[in-house]
């Protein structure tokens, strides 16, 4: 065993208590960098896998734009090593524009995460996830490694944000959330950050449904969207029916009053001109006949007024109700789901407990 000389040279007491709190902080400061630090994470691919593109991605792209794109991308690793991630994620995207390799968006995904962006983030983790490992590294190891990676980053970064689904299976339904359209089908599930989320519900013929949500990170609803009336489809012809009835036996009651008196007054005309002027037990019997046509008359103005409103209530609702009404139904998710769950190398069960 090789010893090699050691030379002790004496140190002032006063200069390690000056020194060791300057040397533990730089420990702790140190430490603290490389695990919070942005590159502590930042491992992206340095290189495209170019060789036996599918298609898919690789199709209609000239070898200039690839070019293009690979400087573009280049261009952006060495920003993101210098920390820069907002001009790295710019350049990435300009990349894309080039030439939507799913390794851009690979990287591109974790300068998002750096910026603390976890929607967008999100979103290119599925673009880069989108066609398996194989254009995730030069080698089928290192590829299967690099998508496991954002298997994982996609878990995180989704525990940060909020999943709406909304299933529409019928046709003619459109919904947005936040804005942003969302697309048809059952299945339909969209993610946004949390917070204050405006879902908007429409159909031809139907009234827009407009609801807001409070919703915190990680949480999950599903809707379903049913289409319904405002009220049965009877009790609009139901209300038509009772004012048509009463209007009709109003002016039945208005009719056979005016003729009663038309009547009464030619009865009484020859000896008294008028009812209240006949005297004894005739005078008497016409007065309550006059009396009687009277409130005949009322009753049957007042079942014409009250006819009338009804029926222009009905045929207000029957109008109404011609239209339907979008109702947003929170689907029950108190459920554990087992879904088969295959990959890169492993397959299984996912098992998801909702309450």
């Amino acid at each position: 065993m090789l010893h090699l000389p050691v030379h002790r040279t004496a140190m002032p007491r006063r200069g390690i208590v000056i020194l060791l709190p300057a040397l533990i902080s730089t420990l702790v400061s140190s430490s603290a960098m490389a695990e919070s630090g942005p590159m502590a994470s930042f491992d992206t691919l340095s290189t495209l896998n170019t060789e036996d593109q599918p298609v898919i991605w690789d199709d209609d792209v000239s070898d200039e734009q690839r070019q293009r794109a690979l400087e573009l991308f280049y261009k952006g690793n060495a920003l993101a090593h210098e920390f820069l991630f907002d001009e790295a994620a710019v350049s990435y995207l300009a990349a894309l524009d080039y030439w939507r390799h799913p390794g851009i968006h690979f990287n591109l995904s974790k300068a998002q995460v750096a910026l603390a962006k976890p929607l967008a983030a999100y979103r290119s983790t599925e673009k880069a996830m989108e066609h398996g490992p194989g254009p995730l590294g030069e080698d089928p190891q290192t590829a299967e490694q690099n998508y496991i990676r954002m298997m994982r980053q996609k878990e995180r970064l989704r525990q940060q944000l909020v999943e709406i689904a909304v299933e529409r299976c019928h046709k003619g339904y459109t919904v947005y959330v936040d804005g942003e359209l969302l697309p048809r089908g059952c299945q339909a599930v969209h993610i946004v950050v949390p917070g204050e989320i405006q879902i908007v519900a429409q159909r031809t013929q139907h009234r827009a449904r407009v609801r807001t949500l409070t919703l915190a990170r990680g949480d999950a609803q599903r809707y379903t969207l049913i289409s319904e009336r405002p009220m049965a489809p009877w009790k609009p012809w139901a209300t038509i029916g009772t004012g048509t009835v009463l209007a009709l036996t109003g002016a039945g009651l208005f009719g056979r009053a005016h003729l009663d008196n038309r009547s009464l007054r030619k009865r009484v005309q020859a000896d008294c001109q008028a009812p209240d002027n006949c005297g004894g037990e005739e005078g008497a019997d016409a007065r309550r006949q006059s009396r009687r046509i009277k409130w005949q008359e009322r009753l049957g103005s007042g079942a014409m007024i009250a006819g009338s409103t009804t029926l222009a209530i009905g045929v207000g609702l029957l109008l109404w109700n011609g239209k339907s009404d979008i109702r947003m139904k929170l689907v029950d998710t108190k459920a554990v789901s087992v879904t088969p769950t295959m990959g890169p190398g492993m397959a299984g069960v996912a098992g998801k407990l909702t309450f």
